[in-house]
């Protein structure tokens, strides 16, 4: 292999594939491995490949400037308990009116229904 960072397993193996017919006509196989240098069978064959990852690039910090302080930033958080202002014009009395008139309502038609 040719990849960037990374270090390739350099063991060999030759290895060998016996086909033959069996009892019942199919095909059967036998596998074997032996390692370059070896004779004895091998129990795997095994690579160990390993990727380095490079080292990251040291950044520069800047230099500090030369440039003016920022203003400080007007606090325009608002106070505890108020309200957030949303722009919805809709007069809350009319809603707290509607649940009153649907309340008596709800109650009159349960007192018909006895």
């Amino acid at each position: 292999g040719c990849a960037a960072d990374t270090t390739y397993d350099g063991r060999t193996y030759t290895v060998t594939v016996r086909v033959m017919t069996a009892a019942d006509g199919s095909l059967d196989t036998e596998l074997w491995a032996v390692r370059s240098g070896r004779t004895a069978k091998a129990a795997g064959v095994v690579f160990t490949n390993r990727y380095d990852p490079p080292a990251p690039a040291a950044t520069a910090t800047p230099a500090p400037s030369a440039a003016p302080m920022p203003r400080p930033i007007k606090n325009t958080a608002r106070p505890v308990g108020a309200l957030p202002q949303t722009g919805d014009a809709f007069p809350l009395e009319a809603l707290a009116a509607l649940l009153c008139a649907g309340v008596v309502g709800f109650g009159t038609a349960w007192n018909k229904r006895r």
